[in-house]
């Protein structure tokens, strides 16, 4: 029987891409995966949902934006069931504690694997002051829900998240932290985003995403002709652009190519029992070559 892969986006810090992410992933695993249901959980922003072409359906986890909603979760799982194929939910920082807390204490995590569904987890990493809450936050994911898989997303826009040179005591790579070492593991892959330039593809991003439209959406808009979006000609240099960031996006995202082998049965994670003491030497096993993808 093929398991579905059920990719959730999440980070305690705001600002740190995780709609952007969805919405980058979600078109990247659309073209291999057309039946693909995109989620927005966001209770406060609903970033997501500005992408109608994305087709995203929204669920709101939070009662009066503190407490977990039950039957909402309840219906986030009849969703997971029902799917004809893999999904792809956006979560708001608002809700981080809380869903964190929910997948640990009602092992969310154990019955996604009982119904032969793959979870993934995917944690944003950014530069600067914040790289130490989200570092931290990620640990706590790790921890708390032990049957998921991870994706470290490290996210160099606005700055760059390690330093060509770095100090002593800092690590230069997301490979030399704290908690990928002590969790090497549960990492099926690192994603590494790019900083596009600002004044040119970096440019034509924001205002593509901007104006809730996919990188199809933009392509397909310039093909009409001459067509102007707040102000800027959507022209032929408008779509090179576009396909530059597409080409680069696609080529950044290729290694989670190598999550499709966990559709098949025979790549089932193992299950992990909380009710035992977790060592992390011995509950994951893994092939050789599933490792982190180099940057």
């Amino acid at each position: 029987m093929k398991r579905k892969n059920v990719h959730i986006v999440m980070q305690a810090k705001g600002g740190v891409g995780k709609t952007f992410i969805s919405w980058i992933m979600g078109q990247f695993l659309r073209e291999k995966h057309p039946k693909l249901l995109i989620v927005d959980t966001d209770p406060t922003n609903q970033s997501l949902s500005i992408y109608k072409n994305l087709k995203p359906m929204f669920v709101d986890f939070l009662e009066g934006r503190r407490n977990i909603e039950v039957g909402q979760l309840d219906k986030l799982f009849d969703l997971i069931t029902t799917s004809e194929d893999d999904l792809v939910i956006d979560t708001g920082s608002s809700s981080f504690v809380q869903l964190n807390t929910f997948l640990s204490l009602e092992r969310a995590d154990e019955v996604l694997t009982s119904i032969n569904c793959n979870l993934f987890i995917h944690v944003p990493i950014v530069g600067g002051e914040s790289r130490k809450e989200c570092l931290a936050k990620l640990s706590s994911l790790i921890k708390n829900v032990p049957n998921a898989m991870f994706i470290a997303w490290i996210n160099n826009y606005p700055v760059p998240v390690f330093s060509e040179n770095p100090k002593d005591d800092e690590p230069a790579s997301f490979e030399d932290t704290e908690v990928f070492i002590e969790n090497k593991r549960r990492f099926k892959c690192i994603i590494v985003l790019p900083a596009f330039p600002e004044d040119t593809s970096g440019k034509t991003l924001k205002l593509i995403t901007k104006n809730g439209m996919t990188l199809d959406d933009f392509d397909n808009m310039g093909k009409k002709g001459r067509v102007e979006i707040d102000g800027i000609s959507v022209n032929t240099l408008q779509i090179f652009r576009c396909h530059q960031v597409k080409q680069t996006l696609w080529e950044c995202l290729r290694p989670l190519d190598t999550l499709e082998r966990y559709h098949s049965d025979q790549n089932a994670p193992v299950l992990i029992n909380r009710d035992e003491e977790i060592k992390s030497e011995s509950k994951i096993i893994e092939d050789e070559d599933s490792v982190p993808a180099e940057e």
